[in-house]
């Protein structure tokens, strides 16, 4: 197993996170500032290199629209935490194959779920991703007890490769991004052809049921601001929108912030 440098820095304060109707002053020419020099994993970029990328959540309003198909015609399915493998039952509306999970590295149930990394295999994942950058805390531990799991190498494993870019992201979004966020905002630096949102809504609109998350999903905005995040969607989609995509749903509801 390779060993990385052993230190550890703060989380950067949240400060803006918990303030009613908080909002961000990112603008895309700082946020090219930040992606100007950005580091990036060579492994991962050969995988993902010239491929069509969607990223589905587990927002209800995909429910009856039928679009299983249209999300599982794209190179590559990205899901998160418990929704990597969705019920048969939810194929038509939903998809059905993912080939990278994007987990939040906590396996309690009301956040990732189990890693379940023979499971994983068998459905067909090829990568199993964190949103995290290794050495920061608390999420540096979290990437390492993943490794010490996986130490067979039985699926990849790809750590958000750019330490400042993901510290000067939260600190301009004044928050800690969910993983939807994290994910579009990282993979935009990637030579993807393009990538689409698909049940994706910040938290505006909560979570299918059979996602299993609290159904208390307001609660889960702490620390999570919502408009910063709907915001960084925003500038992508107006600065690269022959790269970025969202559906209409999540535009309707993001322009309404």
């Amino acid at each position: 197993m390779i060993k990385y440098l052993d230190f550890v820095l703060p989380e950067p304060d949240r400060h803006g996170a918990d303030k009613p109707n908080h909002k961000t002053t990112l603008t895309w020419k700082a946020l090219q500032k930040f992606r100007s020099e950005v580091r990036i994993s060579k492994k991962f970029n050969d995988y993902l290199k010239g491929k069509s990328v969607v990223i589905v959540g587990p927002s209800p309003y995909l429910k009856n629209k039928g679009r299983g198909e249209f999300i599982d015609s794209h190179d590559i399915v990205i899901r998160m935490n418990k929704g990597w493998k969705p019920n048969p039952e939810l194929h038509k509306d939903y998809g059905s194959k993912t080939d990278i999970r994007w987990h939040c590295m906590m396996e309690h149930m009301n956040n990732g779920g189990p890693f379940d990394i023979d499971g994983m295999v068998d459905y067909g994942i090829e990568w199993l991703a964190s949103p995290f950058p290794r050495n920061l805390d608390y999420f540096h531990n979290d990437n390492i007890k993943f490794e010490a799991q996986n130490h067979e190498e039985k699926i990849n494993f790809y750590c958000f490769s750019d330490l400042i870019y993901y510290i000067n992201i939260m600190m301009a979004l004044e928050t800690r991004p969910n993983v939807g966020t994290v994910i579009f905002a990282d993979l935009m630096n990637y030579d993807v052809k393009n990538i689409h949102l698909c049940g994706i809504t910040f938290l505006l609109d909560g979570y299918l049921s059979e996602y299993g998350r609290n159904p208390d999903f307001k609660k889960l905005t702490i620390g999570h601001a919502t408009e910063p995040q709907a915001h960084l969607a925003k500038l992508f989609l107006e600065n690269e929108p022959e790269k970025f995509s969202m559906d209409q749903e999540i535009i309707d509801l993001v322009y309404q912030i």
